[in-house]
């Protein structure tokens, strides 16, 4: 879960940081986004910090699990 970056010419894909919660709550409002996913719409900002903290916050907190060599 501790996502590296990764980069292309047209595309970054990073971690979530606390600057990205506006972002985060627009897409975790939309019902049509989530419709087929685990969780519900969320309805305001303060779901949103809660959520971006308990998915993605804490677990980005956990120490990275080494991957062993080939």
């Amino acid at each position: 879960m501790n996502t590296p970056t990764i980069e292309t010419e047209r595309l970054i894909l990073r971690k979530f940081t606390e600057r990205d919660l506006e972002a985060l709550f627009l897409i975790l409002q939309d019902e049509e986004v989530n419709k087929f996913l685990p969780w519900y719409p969320v309805k305001s900002m303060e779901e949103t910090r809660k959520f971006y903290e308990e998915r993605y916050a804490s677990k980005y907190a956990q120490a990275q699990a080494s991957t062993p060599s080939v």
